[in-house]
């Protein structure tokens, strides 16, 4: 079964439990999913306890990403000493994004196939990233975009709605350091840098408006066709961690002022000299 995490919560949690039945008639399941949180089947059943392996893909230790480099250099026959540590920096532990570098590297220093000894220089590297930057963005910047135009619920006094998918990406975008997010944030932390910018941060419902955002946050990217998914929150520790790793060489190297200024407001909601 590929692609579980494209379920939404309520679907993966039905599924564990039909999990134990196929394992009782003898019927083995693969399910291939990307999620954060180690043992999130059993989360949802407890009867799973034992009775599943997981095998993590992740993460790439550096002498991983290192070998993957050195085999590149050697089959094309390049020196890439001036650059390797910066493509394992800017990679992220994500062995995509570092063959994604190195392969846009040999593009740009003219490496098309084995020949005499050539270098890779940082001045190489240093066009591959503005590249990949360019590509994330656009696909990026559309799937936020969408996300943060969710449609406000009305608060239950009858009132305009609270926004929170907006809002979220207000802060998310403008008040974290990628390396936080890299460790993901719990939801003391969001809701901290939201009540600073959102104007009902007063409001009673507040919380509670959070909490149903945060817990359905996987199901606004599946409703607004978010595929892959970005974000993933664990109702278990109360964190949001990043699904997808691009995502972080994304947050790091883009400025993000003139998209977030370009958002569409909820209803109700206006812009007074720069501020919502």
């Amino acid at each position: 079964m590929e692609n579980f995490h494209y379920l939404n919560e309520q679907e993966q949690e039905a599924f564990s439990y039909d999990l134990r039945t196929f394992q009782d008639i003898d019927v083995r399941v693969i399910i291939l999913g990307i999620w954060r949180e180690r043992n999130r089947l059993t989360q949802y059943n407890g009867d799973l306890q034992d009775r599943i392996v997981e095998l993590p893909v992740e993460p790439w230790e550096n002498y991983h990403l290192m070998q993957i480099i050195s085999l590149g250099e050697h089959s094309l026959n390049i020196d890439m000493s001036n650059v390797r540590d910066s493509i394992l920096n800017e990679s992220f532990g994500n062995v995509g994004v570092l063959q994604e570098l190195c392969r846009k590297c040999c593009y740009i220093a003219g490496i098309v196939e084995t020949g005499s000894k050539r270098n890779v220089l940082s001045e190489h590297l240093a066009k591959a990233i503005l590249e990949n930057v360019d590509d994330y963005a656009s696909r990026f910047h559309r799937s936020l975009e969408t996300f943060a135009a969710s449609k406000p619920r009305q608060s239950q006094d009858g009132g305009k709605g609270m926004g929170m998918p907006f809002f979220f990406i207000q802060v998310f975008l403008s008040s974290f350091h990628p390396d936080e997010i890299r460790q993901g944030l719990s939801r003391s932390d969001i809701k901290n840098a939201m009540k600073k910018i959102h104007p009902n941060n007063d409001n009673q419902q507040f919380d509670s408006a959070l909490t149903v955002f945060l817990n359905r946050i996987g199901t606004y990217q599946k409703n607004k066709r978010i595929n892959p998914p970005i974000f993933d929150y664990d109702t278990n520790s109360r964190r949001l961690n990043i699904i997808d790793p691009t995502f972080f060489f994304f947050l790091k190297h883009h400025n993000h002022d003139d998209f977030l200024a370009s958002l569409k407001l909820p209803e109700g909601y206006a812009r007074s000299g720069g501020s919502i």
